[in-house]
């Protein structure tokens, strides 16, 4: 009783509890292994939670912080710095951008300096920059650190001087500067390296550069050299050679800059032979210019010289500028003086040239002793001749040492291996030169001594040996040069190589080898700027295109057709460079000139809608010269495209804006045109009769045409006898006009048609004496107009022997001999026989064409007329045969006299029916 009252006393959760723990227990007294067992493990899995918890505490504890990179990179343990600053990087977010301009920082700082102190050569540094350069850019994209901007501008443009990124290195490298970079002369130095190796060199700023890392201390013995070494090079490319020998000469001759030495003082060598070419060249192309008195003295000097005066009175002979090799090698084509590539070639003659060259000045009397002695002014080029000559030379020999000497530092090498082969090219020893060059673009490949090189050799190649190999390795020179980033000498940089290009273009289009030019300007035109290609572009297209459009009247009927075609296309190349061109000019004169231009060269090549645009433009913004051109121009095209009307608006506006322009005689001739093509006649016969009356000379070709075109007028008008009238005239003024064959051919239409209506007269008239008379009218006017068409035919046969026969005078040819068999026919029986030979003559001739068949119906009618049947029959089934052939072949699809349809009615008359093809 009073255990049942204490359990009712209990909550409902207490009494789960309870009898949970009394199962627990029970069950663990029943299973005490079991619940051993689960107990340790329990408590072990505990333990290795709690130890691996601690693990990461004591590893968070320990993970490298951005400041322990920062304090090891200041303490120059630049590996451990960059492995602190990698493991930042690595744990960092995004967003965290400070951080992580921090990190990239302190990498790339690192790198550079380990890749400084590494004992490495300098091309195996260079992956290692450009793995700097790359952090320090990542650091630059998101911000420097603010107290360290100046150090990173810094590393960064010294990590692309290192790989030859040297426009890059100066932007970078200016930034330094503007921040106060702590070591000022270290940056200037960068700099003045940068700008001078720099594929676009500033060397102005180089020199500022340069003498402002000379001006700051404190000063090394070996950085007051390469100081004085870079500015001599430098001095050398702007052609200041006493500046340059004058720091040259500061250097001792045993410095431990022995390979840069020898290299600066083999440029200043080269420098001085070019000096003295270019002096000869003054004093030879400049006859009124006196010798100096540095001349005379530079003369005496060398006089006294023993060994010079040995050969100074021996003809120095060509074979001297020439290797011995070049010599046995056939030319392929003749020898050029390549005045494109080296210009003091023209000046490597023989002495004794230069002696008869030598002319005297216009004004000053001449004696002899001036014209004979020794320092006579041929003797004073013969000197700077000899001094060039001989500094090239010892140019040579110097860099011979670098060669022999220099083998452990490349630059200075290359460089040097580069300019024997252009000392050897500049003294014309071809073959040496291309030896020197092959190698040296073979064993270095991707360097810029090499790309030069090729380049080079590819010149020569083309210049004097193989045309087509040359020009194709000219297109893997250039290609391999828009790689190059850096450029170590002039005699290698783009403009040099650029400028040698240009040279070669212009001769070759000065001398009328446009093709040549042409696939010479496409494999170097990447070379130069948009406005230097177009222009060049431009001028070969327009000279080629008039070049080929004066030649084209000697051109026959076989090859005028492909010639006029193709001389559209240069002359619409001309004109697509042209416009090119205008969007490079600046000034409003070139400018619209260009348009201009480019408006003209279309027009000719027949491209009108872009011609009528250009001109359109021209009138609206250029308002000044021109107009009228430009107004029948547009209306001329307007007229060749079919818009008749829009063509007249354009011409009626210039006959009445500009009436006392001389080009209106021009005006009024293609506005008769215009008017003729709308049947207008009476209004074409009034502008033609102006140009007729007018100030005009008969020997002007407008006059000409007028009146040619007058007669063609009066013809399509009706009025045949003044047709007639008109052009016995011309033939008189102008008996070797190439129209007189057609003007003959309508002479004798108007005579046919006046017999039509002469016939009609016959007819109509009851009185016999008007018929007679009407007949022998007409049997003089059938004489007449045979005459005319055999004097149409004389022309043009002998027009088709020059070979100048074309397809429009072929066809008139073809109806010529057409109506003179059936004119011949109509004539009577007395013409029979003459008839059947013109019609078999026909026949013959035009056997290809289906108008013949027009032939073979007048051979079986006068045939019929002759009695001859069996003849007559024999040529039907001929005829008949030919049309079922032209039928197969679809001639008659072509333009013909009839159409098949017609040809087959014709037949009807002539075989038997059951033998002619439906029309279906």
């Amino acid at each position: 009783m009073d255990d049942e009252e204490e359990g009712e006393g209990l909550s409902p959760s207490e009494g789960l509890l309870g009898n949970l723990l009394s199962r627990i227990h029970t069950w663990i007294e029943e299973n005490r292994f079991k619940s051993f067992n689960l107990a340790c493990g329990m408590i072990g899995f505990g333990v290795i939670f709690l130890v691996l918890w601690g693990l990461l505490l004591i590893r968070e504890w320990r993970r490298p912080t951005l400041e322990m990179a920062v304090t090891a990179l200041d303490l120059g343990a630049y590996e451990e710095a960059r492995n602190f600053a990698q493991s930042v990087l690595l744990f960092s977010k995004k967003s965290e951008k400070n951080k992580r301009a921090t990190a990239y920082y302190v990498i790339g700082v690192a790198l550079c300096r380990l890749t400084d102190l590494a004992w490495i050569t300098e091309e195996e540094k260079t992956p290692f920059y450009l793995l700097a350069a790359d952090a320090l850019s990542e650091s630059r994209e998101i911000g420097f650190p603010t107290d360290r901007a100046a150090e990173g501008f810094f590393h960064l443009g010294k990590c692309y001087f290192k790989t030859n990124q040297f426009e890059a290195a100066v932007s970078a490298l200016t930034q330094a500067l503007r921040r106060n970079f702590f070591d000022i002369r270290i940056v200037h130095w960068y700099l003045a390296n940068a700008r001078y190796l720099s594929p676009q060199p500033d060397l102005e700023k180089a020199l500022e550069d340069i003498d402002l890392f000379m001006k700051t201390p404190p000063f090394l013995k070996e950085e007051t050299q390469d100081a004085l070494l870079l500015r001599a090079q430098i001095y050398l490319r702007l052609h200041r050679l006493n500046e340059a020998v004058s720091d040259f000469e500061k250097i001792p001759k045993n410095t431990d800059k022995k390979f840069t030495y020898d290299l600066v003082f083999g440029q200043i060598q080269m420098e001085e032979a070019q000096t003295a070419f270019d002096h000869a060249a003054q004093l030879e192309n400049s006859p009124r210019l006196d010798i100096s008195e540095e001349d005379l003295k530079r003369v005496q000097e060398h006089k006294e010289n023993e060994r010079f005066m040995e050969n100074w009175n021996e003809a120095e002979p060509e074979e001297e500028f020439l290797s011995p090799e070049e010599e046995e090698i056939p030319k392929k084509k003749p020898q050029m003086p390549p005045m494109n590539l080296l210009k003091e070639v023209v000046y490597q003659q023989e002495i004794s040239d230069a002696s008869e060259r030598h002319e005297s000045s216009e004004g000053k009397p001449q004696n002899d002793e001036e014209e004979e002695g020794e320092f006579s002014k041929s003797n004073i080029i013969r000197y700077w001749h000899q001094v060039g000559k001989q500094r090239y030379r010892s140019a040579i020999e110097t860099f011979g040492k670098v060669l022999r000497n220099g083998t452990d530092q490349m630059n200075p090498y290359r460089l040097a291996f580069f300019l024997i082969g252009y000392c050897h090219e500049k003294l014309g020893e071809y073959e040496k030169a291309r030896d020197y060059y092959f190698t040296l673009y073979r064993t270095f490949p991707d360097t810029a001594e090499a790309v030069a090189a090729e380049f080079r050799w590819a010149y020569l190649e083309y210049l004097y040996h193989d045309e087509q190999s040359g020009l194709e390795a000219l297109r893997h020179a250039i290609t391999d040069i828009k790689k190059l980033r850096y450029y170590t000498d002039p005699r290698n940089s783009t403009a040099e190589l650029t400028d040698i290009s240009k040279k070669t273009v212009s001769r070759l289009v000065s001398d009328g080898q446009y093709a040549k030019a042409e696939l010479l300007l496409k494999r170097c035109s990447p070379l130069m700027p948009e406005e230097e290609q177009a222009r060049f572009y431009a001028t070969l297209y327009e000279l080629w295109a008039k070049s080929l459009q004066s030649h084209l009247q000697d051109a026959g009927s076989v090859n005028r057709e492909p010639r006029l075609r193709y001389m559209e296309k240069m002359f619409r190349e001309a004109g697509t460079w042209y416009q090119k061109l205008s969007q490079h000019t600046f000034t409003k004169t070139e400018f619209f000139d260009n348009i201009w231009n480019s408006a003209e060269y279309y027009r000719l090549g027949r491209r009108f809608e872009e011609a009528i645009a250009l001109y359109r433009y021209y009138l609206e913004n250029h308002v000044v010269l021109r107009q009228i051109q430009a107004h029948y121009h547009i209306g001329t095209m307007l007229f060749e495209m079919g818009q008749t009307d829009e063509a007249l608006r354009e011409l009626l506006f210039c006959l009445e804006s500009y009436p006392g322009e001389s080009l209106i005689p021009d005006v009024r001739l293609t506005t008769a045109h215009v008017w003729i093509e709308k049947k207008e006649y009476d209004k074409a016969l009034v502008l033609l009769q102006e140009n007729l009356d007018g100030i005009l000379e008969p020997s002007a070709d407008v006059y000409r045409n007028s009146y040619f075109l007058m007669g063609t007028t009066c013809y399509d008008s009706g009025n045949y006898r003044k047709t007639i009238r008109i052009f016995e005239e011309t033939m008189q003024l102008y008996p070797e006009d190439d129209r007189n064959a057609f003007a003959y051919y309508l002479m004798a239409l108007s005579k046919q048609n006046e017999w039509d209506a002469l016939k009609k007269e016959e007819l109509s008239s009851p009185m016999e004496q008007v018929k007679n008379q009407a007949r022998r009218n007409i049997s003089q006017m059938q004489g007449k107009a045979v005459e005319y068409l055999k004097n149409s035919r004389k022309l043009l046969t002998q027009k088709a022997e020059t070979g100048a026969l074309s397809e429009i005078d072929w066809r008139l040819l073809r109806n010529i001999q057409l109506r003179l068999g059936s004119l011949l026919i109509d004539m009577g029986p007395a013409h029979y026989e003459e008839a059947e030979l013109e019609n078999r003559h026909t026949i013959l001739r035009f056997q290809n064409t289906p108008d013949v068949l027009q032939a073979y119906i007048q051979l079986i009618r006068v045939l019929t007329l002759q009695k001859q049947m069996t003849e007559a029959e024999r040529i039907k089934i001929q005829a008949e045969r030919l049309f079922r052939q032209f039928q197969k072949d679809r001639a008659f699809e072509e333009e013909m006299i009839y159409s098949e349809s017609g040809w087959q009615e014709l037949f009807r008359n002539l075989v038997p029916t059951s033998d002619i093809p439906s029309e279906e």
